[in-house]
């Protein structure tokens, strides 16, 4: 349950698209290839090439996630055009995945684990509905959860009406925060459909 909360959390936290420019998106995509390129090159452990490679990868990206291995076998599919975003979200729904790998660990292949990716979406859905449901009903009560604050717990009628206030706003916020999570794992499919054409 933990995991699902802390994938909730990195999800909300990550999702928002800091590199909305072409030119910046340009610049670091450039910059990526080249520092490739030159890691390539430099003589220095394999492990210390691969770190490397790890740390440009997650830079480029914006998300501690991914790994070099995943961002290049998605930059190298030709129906993938923005493939940070794809790989921020491959990696973030990894336990949907089956990820082959050749004798080297390099990705050749990704498909949906079908039965993890069934439970992911079971979860999601639930939490969303509870937490959808919760809201409205706190709506259709909200007269008389204001009525017991202020009865049994003594609360001023006003702070009463902060508290509510306070807790519907989080409950539509965390409402609308699972439907676009929700949204996102739908799609999960139709990414590992265009990775495998």
């Amino acid at each position: 349950m933990w995991e699902f909360i802390h994938k909730i959390l990195v999800l909300f936290l990550e999702r928002k698209s800091k590199f909305k420019q072409a030119e910046e998106r340009l610049t670091r995509r450039e910059e990526f290839f080249d520092g490739i390129k030159k890691i390539d090159n430099l003589d220095i452990e394999e492990y210390q090439k691969h770190a490397r490679r790890n740390g440009l990868a997650q830079a480029l990206v914006g998300s501690r996630l991914v790994s070099y291995r995943l961002v290049d076998f998605v930059s190298r599919n030709k129906n993938i055009v923005n493939f940070e975003t794809v790989s921020k979200d491959l990696a973030f729904w990894d336990t949907s995945l089956n990820i082959e790998r050749d004798n080297d660990r390099n990705i050749i292949g990704i498909t949906l684990n079908k039965k993890e990716y069934f439970k992911e979406k079971c979860m999601m859905l639930i939490t969303f509905i509870f937490n959808a449901s919760i809201f409205i009903y706190s709506l259709f009560i909200y007269k008389t959860n204001l009525l017991w604050l202020g009865n049994y717990l003594l609360i001023p009628d006003y702070i009463a009406k902060i508290v509510l206030l306070i807790l519907s706003i989080f409950l539509l916020i965390t409402s609308f925060l699972l439907f676009i999570s929700t949204m996102i794992l739908f799609d999960l499919k139709r990414m590992v459909d265009l990775l495998n054409r």
